[in-house]
């Protein structure tokens, strides 16, 4: 998914779809009767609440994350609402293995426990995003707040529980006579109706701040939300989720979940491509640095005493040595900045660290003439980096430039870059294959280009490159 959910498509097309699945799937079983959906099966609602119950604990553990790595009140909110959920879906699942705990007590546990939660979330997608004051421990208080919620629920429960209905018969049919059935007490069908409402609230919010955040987790998060919405819709028409029978709530939660697990593994998967790129960059600008504290330093020397010989001796060959090594220098400086540099830098910022980088060793002054808005693949990035470094060296080294002018542009998909310099110029002819001209040339055709260089003997030169 390319670290965002369903590729391309954008959070609030995601949401509307969901939306769209669910209302499909409540008018199906509350206009046609002739839809059925209904499946007597104890074990599927276990099944279901497991997954349910494991999956919000895996988006907490991921939120958590995220609450760690920005630290705001937000976040904060969204852990201890996924929590909440987490904590009471699984309820479902584990508490009825506990010796003395009633069915009454779990059933509404779970039922106010999801409140809650559906509550909290709804708060957390229109909560300001404000730092957090005790960053060193928001994984804490969250957690905590998230055990805290909990307890609070079952001690209400179990206080008000020899006073509260039961939900409904385990063994009643969600199809009979009349379809959909409306059953349960009204403070249950209450419940389903505000927590439906939250919901759909907090799909909403998290959908329009996704628009601007798209990590794969936030996103997962309208879409998901807007089908448990739907979901608590159709336990309002029949509470199947307290039963023995599998009805279109639950297939609206089993859908809100898997969503929400299809964005937890998307998080997951982008959060490592990321952890890769750091663990890259790292690397590089370590490998930079070796170069820095070492073949430059060792080049920088040869170049400066075989400078100091051939000004001594007048020895050609020690010029010629001392040329060599500083264009070794210069490629040593071209690697390393370009180890040091991430790929985000742009374009015109890439040229023109290129072009200063050599004219001001040379006291030569570069005007830059780049637009803002320049676009290119990374290996023609490079290629245009190294012409532009070996353009300005030859318009400062050979030609004895004092003002060199970068030129950059791009329309209608081509892309033109051109040095000129008010050196003493050369005849190109007779030069075709020296100051590394075929280099030039080699690099700008692999990348699917063209260079023309004009001069003339005491006109300066200009060197361009076109990129259809």
């Amino acid at each position: 998914m390319n670290g965002r959910l369903a590729g391309a498509s954008t959070p609030s097309t995601l949401t509307l779809a969901s939306v769209a699945f669910g209302l499909a799937v409540t008018l199906s079983v509350s206009v046609l009767p002739f839809v059925r959906f209904a499946y007597r099966s104890l074990s599927a609602h276990l099944v279901i609440a497991t997954a349910a119950g494991v999956t919000a604990l895996m988006v907490t553990y991921l939120a958590g994350w995220r609450l760690v790595r920005r630290k705001r009140w937000d976040d904060l909110l969204l852990v201890v609402g996924l929590g909440a959920l987490a904590g009471s879906n699984l309820a479902l699942t584990l508490f009825p293995e506990v010796a003395g705990v009633g069915l009454r007590f779990i059933t509404w546990a779970s039922l106010l426990g999801g409140l809650v939660g559906c509550a909290i979330l709804a708060v957390a997608a229109f909560a300001p995003s404000r730092a957090v004051g005790f960053p060193a421990r928001a994984g804490i208080v969250a957690f905590a707040a998230i055990v805290a919620v909990l307890v609070v629920v079952g001690i209400v429960v179990a206080v008000l529980s020899p006073g509260l209905p039961v939900v409904i018969d385990p063994s009643v049919s969600p199809e009979g006579p009349a379809t959909p059935r409306v059953l349960g007490p009204p403070e249950v069908l209450a419940v389903q109706l505000a927590a439906a409402g939250l919901l759909g609230g907090a799909a909403a919010g998290f959908t329009r701040r996704a628009e601007h955040d798209r990590e794969p987790l936030l996103v997962s998060l309208g879409p998901a939300l807007a089908l448990g919405a739907f979901a608590r819709i159709n336990y309002f028409l029949f509470p199947s989720l307290y039963g023995h029978w599998l009805y279109s709530g639950d297939v609206l939660r089993l859908a809100s979940f898997a969503v929400l697990l299809i964005g937890g593994a998307s998080q997951i998967a982008a959060d490592q491509r990321a952890l890769a790129r750091v663990a890259a960059l790292d690397e590089r600008r370590r490998v930079a640095r070796d170069l820095h504290d070492g073949l430059a330093h060792e080049l920088a020397f040869i170049s400066s005493r075989a400078r100091a010989l051939s000004a001594a001796n007048g020895d050609p060959a020690t010029a010629q040595l001392a040329t060599a090594a500083e264009r070794a220098l210069d490629e040593s400086r071209d690697a390393i900045a370009a180890l040091s540099s991430g790929p985000e830098r742009s374009l015109d910022d890439v040229l023109a660290r290129a072009a200063e980088d050599v004219a001001q060793r040379a006291g030569a002054r570069v005007s830059l003439r780049l637009s803002r808005d320049l676009h290119a693949a990374p290996a023609t990035r490079d290629a245009l980096r190294r012409i532009v470094r070996e353009a300005v060296t030859n318009a400062v080294r050979h030609g004895a430039a004092r003002n060199i002018e970068i030129r950059a542009d791009q329309g209608n998909g081509a892309l033109h870059v051109r040095v000129t310099d008010d050196g003493v110029g050369f005849d190109p002819a007779a030069a075709s294959t020296g100051f590394g001209l075929t280099t030039m040339r080699e690099r700008a055709r692999a990348v699917g280009g063209y260079l023309f260089i004009s001069s003339q003997a005491g006109h300066g030169t200009s060197v361009e490159v076109r990129l259809p």
